[in-house]
């Protein structure tokens, strides 16, 4: 039964003159600027503009998403220790009780939750081992879009780019590369720079490759990047770790500056002196877009990696990373998870791809007095063939302890696995009670520990134990929550401040509204189902 909804107008007038507009985007592609004002019977979405005097109601049938303020929380989680179920949501708040039938959770936007055991798959109090540097994309900010052509027309240097443009870099004469914010509402026609922004994710659908999408300045040292990478037929994406873009800061040099190639087995023999034209497939043009950097070059079935490097003087060298295994098998229109761990002090770097570890590598620079140690905190995007369409979704960055795996990895039947946050030690074995202080009582082979939570990043439960879930008929939303978490139901009620979910696993939650971002409506699982002209 819908329960009757109750919005006090007067109460929020306030609110809204301090807030950022909502946005509301329907299936057909359809968008809306405005007001969410809650949830009423049908179930239908109640939403108000300034220049309308009624409300409106829509059916949520027909919605996709609901990003709010701008993507923007009323007030952040304060921590981001959570639990998972066994169908992937994930409750933000801190571990109270557990027992060997049940836990409770404590949480900042949904109260006091009492769980049955059999349907945590994780308790996560350190999920992520560091303090968290990003997590989106709600919205477009933070985010630059930079295209990169080779025309030969001379440079115009009193004319500046103007917002809501495209930059157009030519590397062949400039010999570096300009980046202006402002433009992600860069030209919207066939013809525009071709990265798009929809509700949590970023969209490449164009005939032209050759167009950066560039986060600044959120890689730590030693860091953590995980994102989703969606794709229709071939893949061909070069994406770019902790890069400077230290071409912004090199004197300008003569037109058509010789570079030098050092790429094993690129198209020109290694040392060979060519000019510096931007081709976007082609290795030698590395440096001049990211700089000194790492650049992850993945492919339907295999990767590659190269190091491209900058000196002082704008000298530019690329070389092909030697590594144990370049391969991959994650096919034409699949989706993949992406996840680097970064230690830039010990140069360590490895990369995993759903879950699986892939392979590791040192920077060159440790054997070349010549090149500068990669030391940048910047992240690229950029598609390199033709016609190519690609999703960027759920970007997580943040400091990493070193620690090589996850408990995830270890998972086994009939034991409960717990990773510590130092990176090093790990139990198998029981977690049998929660006691006084945040001390986890866990019976492992070699006898009965006492752990504090706070020393333990994740505890992953037995898989034989986990509950078999179905996901259940009808339409579920989901609740997104910043910095992280996420939370699904059936929508029964609710306003701009409370919603009330009947969650499949959990029963009726009613969560605070000021840490969600993002209301997404449509339940469908096809990774392609929102790839539409629109988005």
């Amino acid at each position: 039964m819908i329960r009757s909804l109750s919005i006090t107008l007067v109460a929020l007038t306030a609110l809204y003159a301090e807030e950022k507009s909502d946005l509301l985007r329907f299936k057909n592609g359809d968008q809306l600027h405005g007001q969410f004002l809650g949830i009423a019977e049908g179930p239908s979405l109640i939403w108000k503009r300034k220049d309308l005097n009624e409300t409106a109601k829509f059916g949520t049938i027909n919605l996709r998403h609901l990003v709010m303020r701008g993507g923007n929380p009323a007030e952040p989680l304060k921590s981001i220790s959570l639990i998972e179920l066994v169908n992937g949501d994930q409750i933000p708040g801190t571990i109270t009780d557990l027992n060997e039938k049940s836990l409770t959770i404590e949480s900042h936007c949904a109260g006091i939750l009492t769980i049955d055991r059999n349907k945590v798959a994780r308790i996560a109090p350190q999920p992520l081992g560091g303090r968290l540097h990003y997590h989106g994309p709600f919205s477009k900010d933070r985010w630059d879009i930079v295209s990169y052509t080779a025309d030969n027309q001379k440079e115009d240097k009193a004319k500046e780019p103007q917002p809501g443009r495209e930059i157009d870099v030519n590397l062949h004469l400039r010999g570096r590369m300009q980046i202006h914010p402002g433009i992600q509402q860069a030209n919207e026609e066939n013809n525009g720079p071709g990265w798009k922004h929809s509700g949590a994710a970023w969209y490449w659908k164009n005939a032209n490759p050759g167009t950066a999408l560039i986060l600044r300045d959120k890689m730590p040292k030693q860091s953590t990047l995980r994102f989703d990478m969606a794709w229709k037929s071939q893949l061909n994406m070069a994406i770019a770790v902790h890069a400077d873009f230290c071409v912004d800061e090199i004197p300008q040099g003569e037109p058509n500056k010789e570079a030098e190639q050092d790429v094993e087995g690129g198209d020109a023999k290694a040392g060979q002196k060519q000019i510096a034209r931007f081709i976007p497939h082609d290795s030698s043009n590395l440096p001049n877009i990211f700089g000194n950097a790492f650049i992850l070059q993945f492919h339907s079935n295999y990767m590659v990696i190269y190091r491209s490097a900058v000196d002082e003087e704008g000298k530019k060298t690329v070389r092909r990373v030697q590594t144990s295994s370049n391969r991959l098998r994650i096919g034409e229109n699949a989706t993949s998870t992406i996840e680097l761990r970064s230690d830039l002090e010990s140069s360590n770097f490895s990369l995993f791809v759903n879950g699986e570890f892939i392979t590791q590598w040192s920077d060159p620079a440790l054997k070349n007095d010549n090149m500068k140690p990669v030391g940048g905190s910047s992240l690229a995007f950029m598609p390199q063939i033709t016609n190519s369409q690609v999703k960027i979704s759920d970007v997580i960055i943040a400091e990493w302890n070193g620690m090589p795996d996850s408990a995830r990895s270890l998972e086994v039947g009939g034991q409960d696995i717990i990773l510590m946050t130092n990176g090093l030690d790990r139990l198998s074995g029981r977690a049998v009670s929660l006691e006084e202080n945040g001390i986890l009582r866990f019976k492992g082979k070699h006898g009965q520990f006492m752990l504090p939570l706070e020393d333990i990043s994740e505890l992953s439960m037995a898989t034989e134990d986990r509950l078999k879930y179905e996901a259940p008929s009808g339409q579920q939303l989901k609740i997104r929550f910043s910095p992280m978490g996420s939370i699904t139901g059936t929508p029964l009620s609710g306003d701009r401040k409370n919603m009330v979910l009947d969650n499949p696993l959990v029963g009726e939650i009613t969560i605070s509204n000021d840490s969600a971002v993002m209301f997404e409506f449509d339940d469908s699982n096809a990774i392609f189902t929102n790839w539409d002209a629109n988005f």
